[in-house]
């Protein structure tokens, strides 16, 4: 019975408790009296009778009590046992299987591969996204839970854990949630971090706390917020080149994009506000000098056609920008202006005056690859004469040029062919992937 009731007895002993408990014989009292006899024809002394006759149904209720609670006592020793014995077993079937994995994948090519080589596997397998979601069912997570190699390689590869999105506004359970988000964050070892927040007035704070001891290695950030302002996050953060600001509900004050970039380290490279409600203005944008002049990649959104040159003027290491010009129905004359290091322009404009024309009067870009024009409305004529000047004053090496639906705002047939003594290698094609017609020019 001891081997039945300990409850770290292994699985064998207790089958054989079990076994003899079975097989052993239950005492049985000795239920026969003088009355058991029936039927009783012996009326003697009745009075006496009855009172013996109660005494022995008292004794038996005692006894059938006494029978009753061992019944219930070896039930729940039975149910202890069983609930022990099926862990026991199910633990012992699992660690079975598990070494039966571990030894055939022994014997298997890939686990002979090097760290080094499976690590770059693993690498491969991550999600197609800038950011990843600590899901149990994807890569880097899922890796960890295939065997204990893979898992030990998994944790080993730092480049696994370089990507996170946080949202720190979809989480009741927050503690939780930082547990999880800190232990991927420390895989990363020393590696430069991108991250995407996703946060709301209420939990801004806690996620700063959060990303505190990694301020120093987040050189590409996303942040999307509700009804916040982004700045407190965005302090020091020596090493962050590339930053991307997001709102989802209501507005925010107008010069937080501005304040954020003046305060922002020189090595920040690339600024994408292109969902900012408030246009810069010129105004703006020299109040906020000298947070463009290192940028080489910028997307925002201008009040009016004349700050593109301003913006040119602020950011001489510029590369590529994609501006949406949200409003002027005003067009000022343009100062010329020529940029040196500008090869990608894209326009996306919502000015139906339709200021391309100024622009490419007062523009020049001798080193630009790209072009872009996207109204939204229709602009009418297409600028030929103005776009022609700007080829053969910029003298760039242009390999596109893509417009919204050039059948009806776009060069004609015969302004294309004009454009072939400027770049003779030029021919038309279509881009279906964009959306838009273009203009592909192949050297």
């Amino acid at each position: 019975m001891e081997a039945i009731e300990g409850t770290t007895a292994n699985a064998s002993d207790i089958i054989t408790a079990l076994s003899r408990l079975a097989h052993s014989r239950v005492f049985i009292p000795d239920l026969e009296t003088p009355y058991s006899a029936f039927p009783n024809t012996d009326h003697s002394v009745s009075g006496q009778k009855d009172l013996s006759i109660s005494a022995v149904v008292a004794e038996r209720q005692q006894q059938l009590d006494a029978v009753s609670q061992e019944i219930s006592d070896l039930e729940i020793v039975v149910d202890r046992i069983k609930a022990n014995l099926i862990q026991k077993l199910v633990e012992n079937h699992d660690n079975i299987m598990q070494s039966i994995i571990l030894h055939k994948g022994l014997t298997s090519t890939l686990w002979r591969f090097p760290f080094e080589v499976l690590s770059h596997i693993f690498i491969h397998c991550l999600p197609e996204t800038k950011y990843l979601s600590p899901a149990a069912r994807l890569a880097p997570m899922l890796l960890t839970r295939v065997c204990r190699r893979w898992r030990d390689v998994a944790l080993g590869t730092p480049s696994l854990w370089c990507r996170l999105s946080v949202e720190a506004a979809s989480h009741s359970d927050w503690q939780r949630a930082v547990f999880c988000y800190d232990s991927w964050l420390q895989r990363s070892g020393s590696r430069p971090l991108s991250l995407k927040l996703l946060y709301s007035v209420d939990n801004a704070a806690d996620l700063r706390i959060l990303l505190q001891p990694y301020n120093t290695r987040i050189s590409s950030l996303h942040t999307t917020f509700e009804h916040a302002p982004t700045t407190h996050l965005l302090q020091d953060l020596p090493v962050l080149q590339e930053l991307t600001i997001r709102h989802v509900k209501g507005n925010f004050p107008g010069s937080s994009v501005g304040t954020t970039i003046s305060r922002l380290s020189p090595a920040l490279c690339s600024l994408d506000a292109s969902e900012d409600f408030h246009p810069f203005d010129s105004e703006r944008l020299y109040s906020f000098n000298p947070g463009w002049t290192h940028l080489t990649n910028v997307k925002i959104v201008i009040y009016q056609p004349n700050v593109l040159s301003h913006l040119l003027h602020l950011c001489p290491n510029l590369s590529s920008l994609h501006i949406r010009i949200k409003y002027g129905d005003v067009i000022q004359p343009l100062e010329p202006f020529t940029h040196a290091n500008l090869e990608t322009l894209f326009i996306l404009c919502r000015d139906s005056s339709n200021p391309l024309a100024e622009l490419l009067h007062s523009l020049t870009l001798p080193n630009l690859r790209s072009f872009y024009w996207i109204p939204w409305v229709r602009i009418g004529r297409w600028p030929h004469e103005e776009f022609k000047a700007f080829l053969a004053r910029s003298d760039c090496s242009l390999d596109s040029l893509i417009l919204d639906d050039i059948k009806r705002d776009g060069p004609t047939e015969e302004e294309g062919t004009e454009y072939v003594t400027l770049l003779p290698s030029f021919r038309i094609t279509q881009d279906t992937g964009y959306g838009y017609l273009q203009y592909a020019l192949y050297g």
